[in-house]
């Protein structure tokens, strides 16, 4: 406990962010009205004595994909020290692989489709593409951020992409998703769950030429209100959700005559709490108590 009676969360960030995202500063101010101080602290400092906060809070862990089992090691840790991690362990390494996406079609959740591939498997491009009778797709790694690692083809330009294609599946993990037209023109639905309840929602749009939405990538975000449906399937998705968390962030697109789920943010999502800064940091500040408590 700090000092004076005041609790002491950390949110969890990587060196390169030593003093959080704007985005997640916005909750500093709210949480300090509570008794609550926020400390920034790298997920790989080995200096930190995790044990000493009363809460700590997964939250810009953004080198994670590429140092896999370095990041695994510490929430493992985590769990093995009883650290008060949120969201949980457990469910970070769930979240974390991307493979979650096929528990949710297997709960007949809508997800765009995809073909998962294994380390060292031998199928060409060109055929994936041929036996799903996609025209375009998206190759990304299973465990990957910020659009890291991920590129689109097409049937005219698979065969000259195979050489590429073969040298990443050789090295990790893939997966080959349905390329999803509609996201240049309608762009990619975001909506942010704080403590259970839908807090706000944006819609994040590609540049023109480009498909990724990252802000990285000169991608841009705004409020927008959802469809009943885009609601309905995000809480439909999260209801799949194997315990307790404290934030998450359903990604969904228009995808011929339904939504699907693009992905399911559990473990270190941008929550766009900017997208409304009056309401959304004291949400945060609000579940983040109730914890701490």
């Amino acid at each position: 406990m700090s000092a004076a009676g005041r609790r002491s969360v950390a949110f969890v960030t990587h060196a390169a962010l030593p003093a959080l995202t704007p985005d997640d500063r916005l909750a500093i101010a709210p949480l300090a009205k509570r008794g609550i101080d926020v400390v920034p602290a790298s997920w790989d400092d080995a200096q930190t004595d995790w044990r000493r906060f009363d809460l700590v809070v997964l939250r810009s862990t953004w080198d994670y994909w590429r140092r896999v089992s370095e990041f695994r090691a510490w929430l493992e840790r985590m769990a093995c020290d009883h650290v008060r991690l949120w969201n949980p362990p457990r469910l970070a390494l769930w979240s974390m692989e991307k493979h979650y996406l096929r528990d949710l079609e297997e709960a007949r959740v809508p997800v765009v489709a995809t073909r998962w591939l294994r380390r060292g498997h031998n199928t060409l491009l060109q055929a994936v593409l041929e036996e799903n009778g996609w025209d375009r797709a998206v190759i990304k790694p299973v465990i990957s951020g910020n659009a890291d690692g991920t590129w689109t083809t097409c049937l005219a330009a698979a065969a000259g992409d195979e050489l590429r294609f073969r040298g990443e599946l050789a090295e990790r993990d893939l997966m080959v998703q349905q390329f999803v037209e509609t996201i240049a023109a309608e762009g990619e639905w975001s909506l942010v769950f704080i403590g259970s309840e839908l807090s706000h929602t944006i819609i994040k749009q590609p540049a023109p030429g480009d498909f990724r939405v990252q802000h990285d990538f000169a991608g841009t975000a705004r409020a927008a209100r959802p469809a009943a449906a885009v609601v309905e399937l995000a809480h439909a998705a999260l209801a799949q959700v194997p315990s307790e968390w404290l934030y998450a962030r359903v990604d969904l697109v228009h995808a011929g005559d339904e939504y699907r789920v693009m992905e399911l943010e559990l473990l270190e999502p941008s929550l766009f709490m900017a997208a409304d800064p009056e309401r959304a940091p004291e949400r945060l500040a609000d579940a983040v108590a109730a914890l701490v408590r």
